[in-house]
């Protein structure tokens, strides 16, 4: 009856507030007499009658109300993808991997990727961490893909601790993938991440570097004091330390070979030179010491290279 009367109050008395006014009064009187359970009141009637009947049922509603509401239409669900298999993603990871021709365009891509957000409830973050994974595979499609990662987000900051999550795995391993480092040059090389966001979360740091190449500059320059000396001796004696010098070449070594062999830094200035993009390699080259970059043989050879692609059109000619 009272959700009878209720029903009349609402459609016939609209406008007139002493009908409301009475009605409220009825149901909190029959809820504090106990005429009509609390429980039975709010499984039938009308939310927003309950808040302006039930004075005692108000503050805590309405938080309630608010906190539901929200984790329904606003929390992003997240997925481990360590422990749980998501139909979402593996269509993602499908449609970003097939066999992209001309006729599939970045636009239509975005599409394709934000309807999958949409219907799966993917986080974009770790949508954007796929599609540079999807990069770093297919080196050789690289204009589609930056093409696409502009158009889905444009903030480089998330680019950057994307990429800087991903050198920081490989830290303390053995050897950083070739892959990551052209990755990540590629991405210098379209304004896609900021080399000052980057360089100084790679390894080593600024105080590894100086001293191992403090080290590397005394080690030289005893080797060069011992082959001076070396000079000195009988010819008989020089050309028997000659013969020797194979076997103690390691002591020698170059400039910056020494250290860790998972150097991060020079690993990315050099898929920066095999690339072309040389004036943000010549950056990273100004913030190490004097001579460590050239010191490390792999970058000596791809500038050799480099200087051989860029004087071939004048020396063609």
């Amino acid at each position: 009856m009272i959700c009878d009367v209720g029903a009349d109050v609402e459609t016939l008395c609209v406008d007139d507030k002493t009908h409301r006014d009475r009605y409220f009064t009825l149901v909190n009187n029959c809820s504090k007499q106990k005429i009509v359970t609390d429980y039975l009141l709010k499984e039938r009637m009308e939310f927003d009658t309950l808040i302006e009947c039930l004075s005692s049922f108000k503050n805590s509603a309405v938080a309630k109300f608010i906190k539901v509401k929200t984790r329904l239409f606003y929390k992003q669900q997240k997925f481990n993808l360590f422990r749980e298999e998501s139909e979402g993603y593996a269509k993602l990871v499908a449609e970003l991997n097939q066999d992209i021709g001309e006729s599939m365009s970045c636009e239509q891509m975005l599409q394709i990727v934000t309807s999958l957000i949409g219907c799966f409830n993917l986080d974009p973050n770790r949508v954007l961490d796929v599609i540079l994974e999807s990069l770093e595979c297919h080196l050789d499609r690289a204009d589609f893909y930056v093409g696409l990662i502009r158009l889905f987000l444009p903030d480089v900051a998330t680019v950057s601790q994307l990429v800087a999550f991903r050198y920081g795995w490989y830290r303390d391993s053995e050897e950083t993938p070739e892959s990551l480092h052209q990755l990540a040059a590629v991405l210098l090389q379209h304004k896609l991440l900021p080399l000052d966001q980057i360089f100084h979360q790679l390894a080593p740091s600024a105080t590894e570097m100086a001293a191992q190449h403090k080290q590397d500059l005394q080690e030289a320059r005893a080797a060069a004091k011992k082959l001076s000396s070396t000079m000195l001796v009988s010819e008989e004696e020089a050309a028997a330390a000659a013969s020797q010098g194979p076997e103690e070449s390691g002591e020698i070594g170059s400039l910056g070979s020494g250290g860790n062999t998972n150097n991060q830094k020079v690993g990315l200035c050099a898929a920066l030179i095999e690339l072309g993009v040389w004036e943000t390699a010549e950056k990273m080259i100004s913030q190490m010491p004097e001579h460590y970059a050239t010191g490390h043989s792999i970058i000596a050879q791809r500038l050799s290279s480099l200087l051989h692609y860029t004087i071939d059109p004048v020396y063609i000619k």
